[in-house]
C-alpha cells in the first residue's frame, strides 16, 4: 500500500507525508507512536533562493454544518471564529509533542506561503484535477460565500460521491 498510515503507525513504512491534523494529540491517527513517543514530523523544505514557501496540507479540510431547525443557528458564525482561532488553544497540549510544535511554528512563520493541496491517492472522491479549491486559500472572506456558490455543482458531486461511499459502509 502506499502512502498507508496504517503501514507507517506500524512500522512497516519509513517515511510518511500527512497534514498536521495527524500529530494533534488527541485523535487515534499514529495511536502506536504517538504513545510510545517516537512520532516525529519535518516541514516540507524551502527551496533556497525561491520567494515562496510551498507547504503541504495533505486535504486537510474541515466541514462543518448547521441543524436545520437550530434554536441558535445565528450564533454558529461566532463559535466557527472562536473555535478555528487557534490563540485559543494552548498549543503546547495540542500537539503530540514539542518537536512537533517546532515545527508547526516554522512552518506558520514562513513568510510567502502557498498551501499546496492535492489528491495524490484517491480521486475519485474529490477531483480529477489538482485542487480545483486551492484558490479559496486566497479568497478574502467577503468573498467566501460566492465562491462557494459558484463551485456549488462541484461541492454538490462531491459530497454525493462520499455519501454514496458512505451508504455501502455496514
Amino acid at each position: 500500500k502506499l502512502w498507508s498510515a496504517d503501514e507507517f503507525n506500524s512500522g512497516k513504512c519509513l517515511f510518511w507525508s500527512g497534514g498536521a491534523v495527524y500529530t494533534r494529540r488527541k485523535n487515534a491517527y499514529m495511536g502506536s507512536l504517538k504513545s510510545a513517543g517516537t512520532l516525529k514530523t519535518v516541514p516540507y523544505p524551502a527551496v533556497e533562493g525561491q520567494d515562496k514557501y510551498y507547504q503541504f496540507t495533505s486535504n486537510e479540510y474541515e466541514a462543518y454544518g448547521v441543524v436545520k431547525g437550530a434554536k441558535n443557528a445565528e450564533a454558529v458564525p461566532y463559535f466557527l471564529r472562536w473555535f478555528m482561532d487557534a490563540d485559543n488553544y494552548d498549543l503546547n497540549a495540542f500537539f503530540c509533542n514539542a518537536q512537533t510544535l517546532e515545527v508547526y511554528n516554522w512552518c506558520m512563520s514562513q513568510e510567502n506561503k502557498i498551501w499546496v493541496t492535492c489528491y495524490a491517492v484517491d480521486k475519485n472522491y474529490d477531483s480529477a484535477n489538482a485542487d480545483d479549491f486551492s484558490k479559496i486559500n486566497e479568497t478574502p472572506g467577503a468573498q467566501i460565500a460566492s465562491f462557494v456558490k459558484s463551485n456549488s455543482s462541484i461541492i454538490d458531486a462531491r459530497v454525493n460521491r462520499y455519501n454514496q461511499a458512505l451508504s455501502q459502509l455496514k
